[in-house]
């Protein structure tokens, strides 16, 4: 039997997670709950043991980290605010952190997924995520869009490079966290005619997956243009700008499969009732047999890595960050204000290391005694307050605060976990910092008030909250 999986499997047709999805509120607040989102994904692995498990997510993430605000209405499907036919792209305040969670659900899953089984990421394409982005919410012929798109090709063409730029990042980023093969969904790309399906589907299609393979050797990319007929052939080739299969939707028959690309391909089956977000089937909440035996004469062959616990890093990109590469307000700045901050936690640090075992000298020649010796300890430690350590701690906190606002801090971004919790180790070193310099003070007057062991267990405060730090800022644990 061939190789088996649902473009919708963790679908509403299922009571567990009909039952998560009411706990959390709502489809975002699901999507964006790594552990929740880990969990609606392999429920269907563990009911039917699929051969292949679909991330559970949204095409419209992609929007939504570029600064349109995204919710999703109760039978209404998406909506997203302000739409792009009468506001302008650069407008909008990009909040890359918006994506985190969603790495941190593919981690999840790749590490609880059998090994046998195929894990596939997903973005949606440039086209039909443009759709939602420029009306605002789902149409059935796009003609807002296409209008838009006919009328100014230049500032809807500025629209379709955000999109496939930052389409590359964030499939980059599923490949490096887990994900086996990555689909590119373009469900609206059945509505243009020859020469818009090449301009605004083929060829940001082929610009993804370009700089997709350089990143990522060697991971598949499914394209999957629904309704695209026999268009969809300029989506595969056998060059690596062209995706490694093409999907084919229920209304292409196996001949026209066959006829086209010489094999089944990638076939997308269907279940009617598994809709992510989308207000599901009208048909109702039961699954759709039909869908489901159509799928194992759809699905030729199944991509997979064994290793994939082991998974390959994809490569940094190869190209300038743009305005809307997903870098927030700071822009082309961020990797320099994020290098210049850390170097700064780096001196900071030292000073942080530095001057509490200055304090256990000086209190030692102190109960010696040894005022000449004492005095000196009290200008090492002026000149490393003022050269280093306050320095150092003012210009960490203002790029600090700079970056966690570039992230969503204080937009309410979901996936920040980790960072409120950093934010408050960093005030805790904040206060051992004030605390030192004022009992260097109280020492310079030879007035200690610490026993010596003391002193010197308080010296490794410093060490143990830069380790949390790390561990926070390089795993992202919540």
């Amino acid at each position: 039997m061939p190789p088996l999986w649902l473009m919708r499997q963790a679908g509403r047709y299922l009571p567990e997670y009909r039952e998560l999805r009411a706990e959390k509120g709502g489809f975002l607040a699901l999507a964006t709950d790594p552990e929740a989102a880990a969990e609606v994904t392999l429920q269907p692995i563990r009911r039917f043991r699929f051969d292949g498990s679909i991330l559970f997510s949204d095409i419209l993430m992609i929007p939504w980290a570029l600064g349109q605000d995204l919710s999703f209405g109760v039978g209404e499907g998406p909506r997203l605010e302000p739409a792009l036919v009468d506001h302008a792209l650069d407008r909008l305040q990009p909040v890359m952190g918006r994506l985190e969670p969603v790495y941190g659900t593919v981690a999840k899953v790749a590490a609880a997924l059998p090994p046998e089984t195929t894990f596939l990421g997903f973005a949606g394409s440039p086209w039909t995520v443009a759709t939602y982005m420029v009306a605002g919410k789902g149409s059935k012929d796009q003609s807002e869009t296409r209008r838009f798109a006919y009328r100014d090709p230049e500032a809807f063409g500025a629209i379709i490079d955000a999109i496939a730029d930052n389409t590359v990042e964030y499939l980059a980023r599923q490949v490096g966290a887990g994900v086996d093969v990555v689909q590119l969904f373009d469900s609206w790309s059945g509505s243009l005619s020859p020469a818009q399906f090449e301009r605004w589907v083929v060829a940001p299609t082929a610009s993804i997956v370009e700089r997709l393979h350089a990143r990522c050797p060697g991971v598949p990319i499914i394209g999957f243009p629904k309704g695209a007929g026999g268009q969809a052939s300029g989506l595969r080739a056998r060059d690596r700008r062209r995706c490694d299969r093409a999907g084919r939707d229920g209304r292409s028959g196996l001949g026209a499969r066959l006829a086209a690309g010489g094999h089944a391909g990638a076939g997308q089956p269907r279940s009617a009732g598994a809709d992510r977000g989308r207000g599901g089937s009208r048909r109702g909440d039961r699954p759709d047999p039909g869908g489901v035996r159509r799928a194992s004469a759809r699905l030729q062959s199944r991509p997979r890595h064994p290793a994939r616990h082991a998974h390959r890093a994809c490569r940094a990109a190869d190209r300038p960050r743009k305005e809307h590469d997903m870098s927030g307000f700071l822009g082309a700045a961020y990797d320099w204000v994020k290098a210049a901050h850390l170097i700064f936690v780096i001196f900071w640090m030292a000073g942080l290391f530095m001057l509490p075992r200055y304090l256990v000298y000086h209190q030692e020649a102190l109960a010696a005694g040894n005022t000449s010796e004492a005095a000196n300890w009290v200008e090492r430690e002026s000149k490393i307050r003022h050269i280093i350590l306050t320095p150092a701690m003012i210009v960490v906190w203002v790029l600090g605060i700079a970056l966690a606002l570039n992230l969503g801090l204080a937009d309410g971004a979901p996936g920040l976990g980790w960072l409120h919790l950093k934010l408050a180790l960093v005030f805790l070193l904040t206060g051992y910092h004030g605390w030192a310099v004022g009992y260097a003070k109280k020492l310079a007057s030879g007035k200690p008030t610490l026993a010596g062991k003391q002193l010197r267990m308080l010296n490794e405060v410093p060490a143990l909250a830069v380790t949390l730090i790390v561990v926070l800022v390089i795993v992202k644990p919540f």
